[in-house]
């Protein structure tokens, strides 16, 4: 029971953070990934997986380079994509399958 309420109130967190990040402020999964804090180190430290959802690809790439000691933290979902050209469209998203 407790850890179900932990996770809902991590969700409701995450939702409340990921639209702060969408009004331009910046992004806390680019903080996390690019810009660990202490805390975010520590929690990692004790087992912490990061769920980061609509990152650029070429981030997620950039992170796989920078930060390969880290990756077994992070779940990338969502990823957004450049579109190859002559697609029509400047981006698509992943759609995690």
């Amino acid at each position: 029971m407790h850890k179900l309420i932990s996770t809902l109130t991590l969700c409701a967190a995450l939702g409340v953070t990921h639209a702060t990040a969408a009004e331009g402020r910046t992004s806390w999964e680019h903080d996390i990934v690019f810009n660990p804090s202490e805390s975010v180190l520590a929690a990692e430290r004790k087992g912490k997986v990061w769920v980061l959802s609509g990152m650029w690809d070429f981030e997620v790439r950039q992170a796989m380079r920078e930060q390969f000691s880290r990756l077994e933290h992070f779940l990338f979902v969502n990823t957004k994509h450049v579109a190859p050209p002559g697609s029509g469209s400047e981006m698509w998203k992943d759609d995690d399958c």
